[in-house]
């Protein structure tokens, strides 16, 4: 099941500082958010993607993540913060058609933080 209202539960998984504004799609299985995602600092062109999975999602909220941002607001870039010793969200990104953009360096207790985008036709 698809839910857009446990935008609490999505930062707390992900992790990290939202505004106001943050929006959430989860994956809920069981009863159990099993996977979500976070939208934030929309500005019309881009916005900022978050995701968080604990268990496999379903192939429907799989999809509904990303023709949200693209189909229905028109997105040009998505972009995603991952920190460098997070092997398992840069593999999940780059499996998803996202690709490193920039590094900054020694920015975060954790080491660098990469800043990987995804334009609607790199979407997998």
């Amino acid at each position: 099941m698809i839910v857009t209202d446990c935008t609490e539960l999505a930062k707390a998984a992900i992790g990290g500082d939202y505004s106001e504004h943050t929006m959430s799609i989860g994956c809920v299985v069981g009863g159990e958010l099993v996977a979500a995602t976070t939208y934030d600092h929309y500005n019309g062109v881009s916005m900022q993607f978050g995701i968080w999975i604990d268990k496999k999602p379903s192939a429907e909220w799989s999809r509904e993540i990303f023709a949200y941002p693209f189909d229905q607001l028109g997105v040009k870039k998505l972009i995603g913060i991952i920190f460098s010793t997070n092997a398992k969200s840069i593999k999940l990104a780059e499996s998803s058609g996202f690709e490193l953009e920039g590094t900054i360096k020694e920015v975060h207790p954790e080491g660098d933080m990469l800043i990987y985008t995804m334009t609607r036709d790199q979407c997998r």
